[in-house]
């Protein structure tokens, strides 16, 4: 058991509560509690976990997790430093450009059926008045030749 371990415990036994109490506050589980408490950091999910559990921890108990970490700073689990393959500035620029083709590749086609259908649209209108003037010249007619009758 560490001395973070026994220091969180005697604070959580001088509040008189047991485990499933504080997992019930902080909600973390109650095996991660005990780990943290034993000392056990290797049953944790992580280093970070490690030292996000130990601060919410700390501060159902009314502690300062700051004042816990420097406190315990040798108890504590280091985070590790993980190396990290970022992609180059080249690379970056022709996904963006990448991105920015297929979207304009999927505009096209809704631009495309959009100025069809303003052309259909206009194209029904205009036979349309075109077939009411042949109408209109038609009965006109029918109406001369009675009138010339």
């Amino acid at each position: 058991m560490t001395e973070l371990g026994e220091f969180l415990k005697e604070k959580r036994e001088e509040f008189g509560w047991d485990l499933e109490e504080v997992q019930a506050r902080t909600k973390i589980q109650k095996r991660y509690l005990q780990a943290i408490e034993e000392g056990n950091y290797s049953d944790l999910p992580g280093a970070f976990y490690a030292r996000a559990f130990i601060k919410s921890y700390s501060e159902v108990l009314g502690l300062e997790p700051d004042q816990v970490f420097q406190q315990f700073e040798s108890d504590l689990p280091k985070p590790k430093q993980e190396a990290v393959d970022l992609p180059s500035r080249t690379e970056h620029t022709r996904a963006k450009r990448t991105s920015e083709r297929e979207k304009k590749s999927s505009i096209l086609p809704a631009i495309l059926i959009g100025l069809f259908l303003v052309v259909l649209v206009a194209g029904i209108w205009a036979i349309s008045v075109w077939h009411r003037r042949v109408m209109m010249k038609k009965k006109m007619e029918i109406l001369m030749n009675k009138w010339q009758l």
